[in-house]
Parts: structure tokens; C-alpha cells; sequence
């Protein structure tokens, strides 16, 4: 069973936040800019919509909270969706466990565990 990580820094709070390795040669001021780019590249390419979702009709928008470790791995992911969204709440967190690991974070000088939120939206397209 996975251990809950309760000492963090929130993703705004953070003095230094994780990184893409494909960010680390941007300035600094482009930092956020970059991370959350690849964040919705990342979603965009691992997206599946469950087939069993789309045919039962359900769409929304699922929240997902994870920690990015001192190490810079995904842990502790925790989804919440719309009513009866149990099939779009496990497909995004399908999508975030597949994230290659960040260089992680930093609060004064040393690694810590930053918590990320993202919104992931499952809508339907009308037929």
C-alpha cells in the first residue's frame, strides 16, 4: 500500500518547481509556462476515452491531486470526478502514473514533495 505524503509544498508555493527534463534549459520565467504545456501534451497523447463511459453517457470533468517526490516520481494520486464517474476517475490517473519522472522541486535548497492539481475534461462529442 502506498504511503500518504503529508508534509508538501503546494505547486504556487514552491520556491523551485519540478521539471520536465525537456524544461530545464528555459529560463525561469518560462518555467511554469513549459511544465504546464507538458503536462497537457502528456494528457493529450495518453488520452482514451473508457468505451464503456461513452456509452453510458458519461462526461465531466475529473480533478486529479497528486505529489511529485523529492526524487521527482508521481505518487499519491487522487481523483475526484462527476457523479458516476468511476471509469473517467481511474482513466486519469491511468494518464498521470504514466508520467516519466521530474527533476524534483525545491523549498530552501533542498528536494521536497510538491502537490500538483490539473483538471483533465472528458466530454463527448455530439454525434
Amino acid at each position: 500500500k502506498e504511503k500518504l505524503i503529508t508534509d508538501f509544498v503546494k505547486f504556487n508555493d514552491v520556491q523551485s518547481i519540478p521539471q520536465f527534463n525537456a524544461c530545464l534549459k528555459v529560463a525561469d520565467t518560462k518555467k511554469v509556462n513549459c511544465f504546464n504545456e507538458r503536462m497537457i501534451s502528456h494528457i493529450q497523447r495518453n488520452f482514451n476515452y473508457p468505451d464503456a463511459a461513452a456509452a453510458q453517457g458519461i462526461e465531466g470533468k475529473v480533478w486529479v491531486r497528486f505529489i511529485i517526490g523529492k526524487q521527482g516520481e508521481v505518487s499519491n494520486i487522487r481523483m475526484r470526478g462527476p457523479k458516476n464517474g468511476q471509469l473517467l476517475e481511474q482513466e486519469a490517473k491511468r494518464m498521470v502514473s504514466k508520467l516519466s519522472t521530474f527533476t524534483p522541486g525545491k523549498q530552501n535548497g533542498k528536494p521536497a514533495n510538491v502537490e500538483y492539481y490539473i483538471p483533465i475534461n472528458f466530454t463527448l462529442q455530439n454525434q
